[in-house]
């Protein structure tokens, strides 16, 4: 009897694990986690990889659940190998998202750790360096004293803070967009670094994204005296549009005139082409020069836009010495139909609103050119807010007065709502609608919008202009329209 008492002691106490309930042992540190994500932020939407590994500190890992901070969890205690675990997940909506891992082992004690994940990034595309300041001919090459004009397509859901450039000779420029030149004065390979910084407020770090580019200067390469040749314009006339600064509007088929004016102060002219930007180009002939004095040509040129569309009007100009001038001048913005309507809706800092989003509060700029041929117009807008209330209302903007052909009208408003919006720009001719003190949009489906008193009103089965179960303008003769679409989050 006496021995089989010593081999229970001795047996409980080399295997006390077994013996002894875990829950009853002192607590001790969770269990390690280490949470490891392929990138934290991206351009949106954003895929990342998560590597996860959990240790227990006693026995094994009894819950393992990771919170992607989206609104989404998951359990993936069971997908442990050899406690290692790869998640692929995919971020379709934008924002800043705080990502946690949450684990427990045998003895009870758990841990957390925590990464963040920001789906948002600056986009660059078609970064290239070129010889003129009109970007119409990218290259890499150059020689001392050339200024090399650099250009790049950014983009970013939040809108974009501020931009850096590197020359790579010790230099650098800050700027508003992805636009900047440099002059190098001596010979050598340059590598051009532009970085581009997001102006997202909550992100908990900066978000930036970056290129590069190499340009090689020349010595002896060319002669740095040579300038290209100089290009000026200035429009004429314009017939079925108006000019207002370097822009025309108007109504196709749309007639304008230009005076173009090419120089070189060192070298002959020799080759001027002028590309109007509706997919008609011609060369100007130096004899059709409706003056010279000099190397210094002043032409007057006409052309007629027969389609609707927005264009650009460039000139190119070629001396003697291989130099090339550009210049490019507009919009020529011409409209199907009148009213010829032009409409800017950005943020408060200028960037494009459509399919973006933003966050609350954001300020919203609209800018509207109109101009009409035949008759005046009212310019409603008219707001559909998707999500929750909105706090920008339809409202009745203004009517051109009855002696005038072009209007400009700019207007800001703040919203606050989180939602997608939906943003209508409609030209109704004056005169449709007698009354502004009548009930002529619907605030909803079943209301309508009192532009006199600026409030909901009551139903009326006689306003025609309705349609009751869309909430949208009937019948009411629009003559042109814009629509634009973003979100607040």
């Amino acid at each position: 009897m006496k021995s089989k008492k010593v081999l229970f002691f001795i047996s409980c106490s080399v295997w006390l694990y077994s013996c002894t309930d875990l829950k009853e042992l002192p607590p001790t540190a969770g269990p390690m986690l280490v949470i490891t994500p392929s990138q934290n932020y991206g351009n949106f939407p954003l895929t990342v990889s998560f590597s996860i590994e959990a240790i227990p500190s006693r026995g094994s890992i009894k819950n393992l659940i990771i919170d992607y901070g989206d609104g989404t969890r998951e359990s993936i205690k069971d997908k442990l190998k050899d406690n290692k675990v790869t998640l692929t997940k995919t971020y379709e909506r934008l924002g800043v998202f705080y990502v946690k891992l949450y684990g427990m082992d045998d003895s009870g004690a758990a841990e957390t750790q925590e990464t963040i994940i920001t789906n948002d990034a600056p986009k660059i595309e078609k970064f290239s360096a070129y010889k003129d300041p009109d970007f119409v001919e990218p290259t890499s090459n150059f020689v001392p004293g050339d200024t090399v004009y650099v250009k790049a397509v950014c983009s970013d859901m939040n809108g974009i803070s501020y931009v850096l450039f590197i020359w790579g000779d010790g230099e650098y420029t800050q700027a508003e967009n992805c636009e900047a030149s440099h002059r190098y004065l001596l010979g050598g390979d340059y590598n051009i670094t532009i970085i581009v910084y997001d102006s997202n407020r909550f992100a908990p770090y900066p978000l930036s994204a970056s290129q590069t580019i190499e340009v090689s200067v020349f010595e002896g390469a060319g002669s740095s005296e040579n300038v290209s040749p100089l290009i000026f314009f200035d429009y004429d006339y314009v017939r079925g549009g108006v000019i207002l600064g370097n822009s025309v509007f108007g109504v196709v088929p749309l007639d304008i005139g230009i005076f173009l004016g090419v120089a070189d102060v060192d070298s002959d002219v020799q080759r001027i082409f002028v590309d109007w930007g509706d997919g008609e180009a011609e060369p100007v002939l130096l004899e059709r020069a409706l003056e010279q004095s000099g190397r210094r040509y002043i032409f007057r040129l006409s052309h007629q836009y027969k389609k609707e569309g927005e264009f650009f009007i460039t000139a190119i100009a070629y001396d003697k010495s291989g130099k090339i001038g550009t210049k490019k001048f507009g919009p020529i913005s011409a409209f199907a139909q009148s009213p010829a309507m032009y409409v800017e809706m950005t943020d408060a800092n200028g960037n494009p609103v459509n399919e973006k989003t933003f966050p609350s509060p954001t300020t919203l700029k609209i800018r509207v050119v109109s101009f009409d041929v035949v008759g005046n117009y009212d310019i409603y807008i008219y707001s559909d807010h998707i999500q929750g209330i909105s706090n920008f209302k339809e409202k009745f903007v203004e009517k051109l007065s009855q002696d005038e052909h072009i209007s400009v009208k700019e207007f800001s408003y703040t919203l606050t709502s989180p939602g997608r919006y939906v943003i209508q720009i409609y030209a109704i001719p004056s005169g449709f609608i007698s009354d502004l003190s009548s009930c002529i949009y619907c605030a909803d489906g079943s209301q309508y919008l009192n532009f006199g008193l600026y409030s909901n009103c009551s139903v009326n089965s006689s306003m025609s202009l309705c349609d009751l179960g869309a909430g949208k303008l009937k019948n009411a003769q629009i003559k042109n329209e814009r629509v634009f679409s973003f979100s607040i989050q």
